[in-house]
């Protein structure tokens, strides 16, 4: 009699690690949608007619023109409201010039996607006389 119940315990044994590896997998699953709609929840339209608070033009007024010119790139940066490590290339790529490298399709699409980073990357353009 203990063989047979050694022998059920041995047949019950894989199909519990079977299902309790569908299970865990199942849970995983589950965790990773709902991250997945966290992400789609927080895509809500952003207002498009935000402005940053200080732009390159309000900062040249209110610094004058001797002042704004003679000022670091960091100082004006800074001021508007960017990090003053922000990447130029980016800036380029965006903002800049047809002949370095800007079509106006990725400004475009970061217009759609986040304009109020695109009003901000903008500002920041402006100070750095890219744009």
């Amino acid at each position: 009699m203990s063989a047979e119940i050694l022998e059920d315990q041995t047949q019950q044994t894989p199909t519990n690690d079977w299902q309790q590896l569908y299970e865990s997998q199942q849970k995983r699953v589950e965790e990773l949608e709902r991250i997945i709609a966290a992400g789609r929840i927080n895509q809500t339209p952003v207002d498009k007619n935000w402005k940053p608070a200080m732009t390159a033009e309000r900062l040249r007024a209110l610094w004058g023109e001797r002042r704004y010119n003679t000022s670091s790139e960091t100082d004006r940066l800074t001021a508007i409201g960017v990090e003053p490590n922000i990447d130029r290339g980016l800036l380029v790529r965006l903002f800049g010039l047809a002949s370095q490298g800007n079509d106006g399709r990725e400004a475009t699409e970061l217009m759609r996607t986040n304009p109020a980073r695109y009003r901000l990357l903008k500002e920041a353009a402006k100070a750095l006389r890219i744009a």
